[in-house]
């Protein structure tokens, strides 16, 4: 009776979190491409994981777009339409459990459900909205190395060109007192 009490609590869990999805792949809108971009900085669990986003051709976000967590756990996911959220956007807690969905509508918010850890209706706040995130501008190209000095000359051998010695200092001037 334990071992099927345990069984059954242990699906129970596993059906209540997130499991662990193959990496996804985005189905990105014709003429535009996929690209992977590092995770934004200063995000709980995400700060080691990857952004995946669809471009069109001006760069600008189109489609699905799944930021991950390092162990593969979606943190956020939500799609796009000329650079813009729009439809069901969800967020994830690090547990794998969900935290809110809002739905845009050619970039404006109108609907939210936002949960607690215990899965309890909460209220929405700017902590729980889906995050937006625009990855640095590349590094400018380093500018080339400068060209080294010219070496400096070696000494000549000694007496070879040199000019003759200082004369020494003339002796002091005795006094009279």
């Amino acid at each position: 009776m334990t071992r099927n009490v345990t069984l059954v609590a242990a699906t129970l869990a596993a059906s209540i979190v997130q499991a662990a999805p193959p990496p996804p792949k985005l189905a990105c809108p014709g003429g535009s491409s996929s690209v992977e971009l590092p995770a934004p900085p200063e995000q709980p669990g995400v700060d080691e994981g990857k952004v995946l986003r669809c471009l069109d051709g001006n760069g600008q976000p189109t489609g699905p777009e799944f930021w991950l967590r390092p162990n593969g756990l979606f943190a956020q996911r939500g799609s796009w339409s000329d650079g813009a959220k729009n439809g069901l956007w969800e967020r994830w807690y690090p547990s794998g459990h969900l935290l809110s969905q809002y739905t845009y509508q050619a970039g404006q918010m109108i609907s939210s459900r936002c949960l607690n850890e215990h899965r309890i209706d909460m209220p929405c706040t700017n902590a729980t909205a889906p995050r937006e995130w625009q990855p640095p501008a590349p590094e400018p190209k380093a500018a080339p190395a400068p060209t080294p000095a010219a070496p400096t000359p070696a000494k000549p051998p000694s007496g070879a060109n040199m000019p003759p010695p200082a004369p020494p200092p003339a002796p002091p001037m005795p006094s009279h007192g």
